[in-house]
């Protein structure tokens, strides 16, 4: 399936910019912090209005182009005329054994007191989690005066252990804007997706939930929700 998707950004000065990428989350961050394209430099921080999946790259050009040519009334108001039947709630229900993990770790300067402590709770955390059943995706925001998205929706069983060169605490403290982008990335992403592939945040089952608590950066979570 095609990851390609046209998006509708609100600037902090209310005009609208119109993009395309094979990444949503990756490319609003990149905006929001001034290298994701000419136009939004200078006009941050950007809000996602909206996106459109696209089957390719080049329908994703043709969709781009004819929203770029609209006023930005017909920008906010443009809807893909998409003639499907209505999905019965059979149809909607969410991919089972899934789970969608985000974790937002504190680098600033203020956790070098506490490094190896923060490093041995979160791969313990991250071994407790790849020892459960199911499926997960992982996201992991690192900042201090920046945010680094360093894990994108990541297949769990991928993902490293930190160490004392991938997590190295300095600079100021960016919480409000890691978290903001974090959400925003994660929300847009999730909900980009088909809704049968979905993580299922409501479902009953035998094993046990996937939560834990790593003691200097989280606190403990449900299905589908942040980890702060």
């Amino acid at each position: 399936m095609s990851s390609w998707s046209v998006y509708l950004l609100k600037c902090a000065d209310q005009t609208i910019y119109t993009g395309m990428t094979n990444n949503l989350s990756r490319r609003i961050a990149h905006h929001n912090r001034g290298f994701g394209a000419k136009y939004t430099r200078g006009r941050g921080p950007v809000t996602l209005l909206k996106f459109f999946p696209c089957a390719s790259k080049s329908e994703a050009l043709k969709l781009e182009a004819r929203i770029k040519k609209l006023s930005r009334h017909q920008k906010l108001a443009f809807q893909l005329d998409i003639s499907q039947p209505t999905p019965s709630k059979k149809d909607l229900t969410m991919k089972n054994d899934f789970t969608a993990i985000a974790v937002v770790l504190d680098a600033s300067g203020s956790m070098s007191g506490i490094t190896d402590d923060t490093i041995g709770s979160f791969n313990q955390f991250l071994a407790e989690q790849k020892a459960l059943p199911g499926e997960a995706a992982f996201t992991l925001c690192v900042f201090n005066t920046d945010y680094r998205l360093v894990h994108d929706f990541q297949p769990l069983a991928s993902v490293a252990n930190l160490t004392n060169k991938t997590y190295r605490p300095m600079g100021g403290t960016a919480l409000l804007d890691a978290m903001g982008t974090t959400i925003d990335s994660l929300g847009a992403r999730l909900a980009a997706m088909p809704e049968d592939q979905r993580p299922d945040a409501d479902r009953k089952q035998a094993a046990p939930a996937r939560a834990s608590s790593i003691n200097t950066s989280h606190r403990p979570r449900q299905h589908s929700r942040l980890e702060r």
